[in-house]
């Protein structure tokens, strides 16, 4: 389920929703979809703040790439670290006035998102690849978005 926990830095719980958009791009090609997700996430708090959320992956599904661009228009591309190093950089760039982000991949089931110090007004995008083989009913392959990746305000 795709769900936010959003907190200022004066420790105030938000109930705002910073997603501002989201877009599915799929392609398939033999019996592989490959599916980017495209989100904007912008802060329209009067303060800094921190943003985690969580993507399900699919079964048989592999994160194939997460970027981000910042607000100062630079674009990060992941790569792996030891856990506690990411978390030890992650926490420095946010106590230096950076904003910074951070994931990791929960038992296999769930990517977890971190965006901290996201500055009053500033916009961030994140872009997600995920692949994963279709199954095949009778004549037809099945493409799967799980309703997980799609926020529950889009549903109300």
């Amino acid at each position: 389920m795709l769900h936010f926990r959003l907190i200022d830095y004066a420790l105030k719980p938000i109930s705002l929703n910073p997603l501002k958009s989201l877009r599915f791009d799929t392609h398939v090609q033999d019996s592989i979809a490959n599916i980017k997700i495209f989100q904007i996430f912008t802060n329209d708090e009067p303060c800094p703040i921190e943003c985690d959320y969580s993507l399900p992956i699919l079964d048989q599904g592999v994160i194939e790439s997460l970027k981000v661009q910042l607000p100062d228009g630079s674009i990060l591309v992941s790569h792996i670290e030891e856990k506690e190093k990411a978390a030890e950089d992650y926490s420095d760039a946010i106590s230096q006035g950076h904003t910074a982000t951070m994931a990791n991949i929960i038992q296999n089931k769930a990517l977890n998102v971190f965006i901290g110090n996201l500055g009053p007004g500033e916009k961030l995008s994140i872009e997600v690849t995920i692949v994963y083989p279709l199954e095949s009913d009778e004549d037809f392959w099945k493409i799967v978005v799980p309703s997980g990746l799609i926020p529950e305000s889009i549903y109300n």
